[in-house]
Order: C-alpha cells, then sequence, then structure tokens
C-alpha cells in the first residue's frame, strides 16, 4: 500500500489546490503509529524536483517540470499501526469536513466493511480546470491522506508515458465530473 499510495501522490500531484488544513489529532496518531510520513513540498521544492527529474530524462523533454509548474504545494501524512483499532472515522472526518464544499466532488468511494478498507478521491474544481485533489486510503492499520495544491492538465500525466491507471482515471473522471456550481 505505501508504494502504492507514494506513486499515487507523485502521479496525482499536480492536480491540487487550496491548502489542507490537517487536524491536531493527527500529531496524536504519529504519537502511536509505528511508522509514520510526513511530506510537505512547496512550489519551489517542486520546481526543483521537476528540473531534476527532466535533467535525468532528456530524451523525454520538459515533461516533469511542465507538470509541476502549477503545483504550489503537495502533501502527504502516512500512518502504519502495530494494531487494528489506533486510529478511527473520527480522525478523518475533520478533513472531510474541509471536502464538503461546493467546490469540491467526490469522484471516488471505495468501502470494504469486511476487510475494513476504503478509499475516497476529491477533486476540487474551477471551472474547467482541476485545481486541487485530496486521496485519503484506509486500511485496518494504516492511514493515508494525499493533498495536492494547484493546477494541473491531467493529459500531461498521460504525456509522460506513466504506466498507471490512475493517472487515466484521473484524466478521464476530469473530463466526467461537472464543473463546481453546475451540479
Amino acid at each position: 500500500m505505501k508504494i502504492l499510495t507514494v506513486f499515487l501522490a507523485a502521479a496525482l500531484a499536480p492536480v491540487w489546490a487550496q491548502p489542507l488544513q490537517f487536524p491536531a489529532s493527527f500529531e496524536q496518531l504519529a504519537a502511536k503509529a509505528t511508522e509514520s510520513t510526513n511530506v510537505n513540498l512547496d512550489a519551489a521544492m517542486l520546481q526543483a524536483a521537476g528540473k531534476i527529474a527532466d535533467s535525468q530524462q532528456k530524451k523525454s523533454g520538459p515533461l516533469v517540470s511542465s507538470l509541476v509548474s502549477n503545483l504550489k504545494a503537495v502533501q502527504v501524512r502516512t500512518f502504519e499501526f502495530a494494531k487494528e483499532g489506533e486510529y478511527n472515522d473520527s480522525d478523518v472526518a475533520p478533513i472531510r469536513a474541509q471536502l464538503k464544499t461546493p467546490e469540491w466532488s467526490q469522484i471516488v468511494s471505495t468501502s470494504n466493511k469486511k476487510e475494513r478498507e476504503g478509499a475516497e478521491i476529491y477533486f476540487h474544481r474551477a471551472g474547467e480546470k482541476i485545481i486541487g485533489i485530496v486521496v485519503i486510503a484506509m486500511e485496518p492499520k494504516e492511514l493515508t491522506v494525499v493533498h495536492v495544491d494547484g493546477e494541473i492538465d491531467p493529459s500531461k500525466i498521460t504525456a509522460m508515458g506513466v504506466p498507471d491507471v490512475a493517472s487515466k482515471i484521473a484524466y478521464d473522471l476530469s473530463r466526467q465530473v461537472p464543473p463546481a456550481g453546475t451540479r
């Protein structure tokens, strides 16, 4: 799950908007977790990473820097626990509350009650543009929240040749979700 989450964060990173406020309870979760990851990349760090990636992929041109050029930030929080039940829905509720505005659309919601797993994907749109995304992934012993703040053109992910179903899904869904305020 960790590799998939990091890959999803990288693939979808260019799609986010508006800073997400992580609740204070996340500090308590980090203290309880056997392993936690806390990633905060601002626009300058993303630009630098894009240039480094482009220099290593000279034949493809400046695709990565183009992909991250309109990003403001990428935030990732991952918590892994020794046993089930170390976190609950109330820990994620403050995140979901921030996404209950007309600008945000929940485009994916999966739930497996037997396995106690689920995932949610939210898009923030401004007209036809995607300017934010949030992914919440939950497993019995793991919780991950990924937030990308900034505008992205999903077709750029495809142009990079990223062999990732999630990027295609994100692109296809972005074409189907009506702009905010038109629902």
